[in-house]
């Protein structure tokens, strides 16, 4: 005879009470397991460090411009940053030493010498901030086309070049 499911009488399996109130031995943080991750699959410390950068690139440069210059990646010792307008693009150009010395100061040491600042374009920033439309432009969409029925025909002249032309894009649009 097979049994089935769960029976608190079965000595195969007895189900264990755990005290979850503190962790157990083996437990790590996310933060620690992702680290281990990257190191197996033959991270080096400085790609290491670059991700905790990104990660922590709103600390590093300040909300309030972290929000509006965002990490694209590196090339070598160039910083590559991305904005949303060309306003933008030269005011963080205008602040290029003092990124610089945060980043660098973050890195513990001269990691980054130069900086390039450029439009985003629907590029993805790599702190999981995706680029987003700023509020001020206009997102073009497409142009609603009337249904051509041909209902107004009988109301106008057909002398008038305006009813020749409806009645050509009426006849245009029926299937």
């Amino acid at each position: 005879m097979v049994k089935t499911g769960f029976s608190r009488t079965s000595s195969r399996r007895r189900r264990r009470w755990r005290d979850f109130s503190e962790p157990s031995p083996e437990a790590v943080s996310l933060a620690e397991g992702i680290d281990a991750v990257l190191r197996d699959l033959g991270a080096n410390e400085e790609q290491m460090r670059l991700v905790h950068l990104w990660e922590c690139w709103p600390y590093v440069l300040g909300d309030d411009l972290a929000s509006v210059a965002l990490p694209l990646g590196h090339r070598h010792s160039t910083l590559l940053i991305g904005c949303e307008d060309t306003m933008l693009l030269q005011e963080i150009r205008f602040q290029q030493d003092e990124i610089l010395d945060r980043v660098n100061a973050f890195m513990a040491g001269p990691f980054f010498t130069d900086m390039k600042v450029s439009l985003l374009l629907g590029k993805s920033a790599l702190q999981g901030q995706a680029a987003r439309p700023s509020d001020n432009r206009k997102t073009a969409t497409a142009p609603v086309v009337p249904e051509a029925t041909g209902r107004y025909l009988g109301d106008m002249d057909p002398a008038s070049p305006v009813a020749r032309c409806y009645a050509l894009f009426a006849a245009a649009r029926r299937p």
